[in-house]
């Protein structure tokens, strides 16, 4: 009697299923440009190289994450008197996977958008402007 070997192939898509809920509380993400970290109440908060924002608790339905925030900017010259920082309207419009979220950060007026490719647990190339 002849036996063949039972072979289990492990699919990508099964080890990065969507995210439906919020996004893991206490996790982090890196990227080129981007960091995005998760405290244990589940609030977030994305960084970039010159602003960052207050997510709050992020709601993924079924994969699909979009959420708008204020992108507050930082660095350059401090004026003098001192004044609260600018910050912009954005939105970040992503698909979430448990370890994968990619999509675009963009100004709600529609003057700049960025590609935004973020991976858990990966450590970010940050180049914080002076």
């Amino acid at each position: 009697m002849r036996t063949l070997p039972i072979v289990t192939l492990l699919v990508g898509s099964a080890c990065a299923a969507p995210i439906d809920g919020a996004l893991p509380a206490g996790s982090s993400w890196g990227a080129e440009h981007f960091a995005l970290s998760v405290d244990a109440d589940g609030s977030a908060r994305l960084e970039g190289d010159c602003a960052h924002g207050d997510l709050g608790v992020v709601d993924v339905d079924a994969g699909d994450l979009t959420v708008s925030f204020a992108w507050v900017g930082e660095g350059g010259p401090i004026p003098d008197p001192p004044e609260d920082p600018p910050s912009q309207p954005v939105t970040l419009e992503a698909d979430a996977t448990n370890n994968r979220i990619q999509g675009t950060l963009s100004a709600d007026d529609g003057s700049w958008e960025q590609d935004v490719d973020l991976v858990r647990d990966e450590a970010p190339m940050l180049y914080k402007c002076q």
